[in-house]
């Protein structure tokens, strides 16, 4: 391989790299933006474990 074409070959290929170095940028701050303005909603792990609790209650007052 002559020198232009291994110039051309290295620069492909880093380049290359690069875009998938950016991708990955891009998809990780995306997702991290989704999390971010995703709210919160906790009442549904409460009512479950209020359930939990109730159930707990109801089997010690039993024995």
């Amino acid at each position: 391989m002559n020198h232009s074409r291994a110039v051309n070959r290295s620069n492909r290929i880093s380049a290359k790299k690069r875009r998938r170095a950016i991708r990955t940028q891009i998809s990780a701050k995306s997702d991290e933006s989704r999390r971010e303005i995703q709210p919160h909603d906790h009442s549904q792990m409460l009512q479950k474990q209020a359930v939990d609790r109730d159930t707990l209650a109801e089997l010690l007052e039993s024995e």
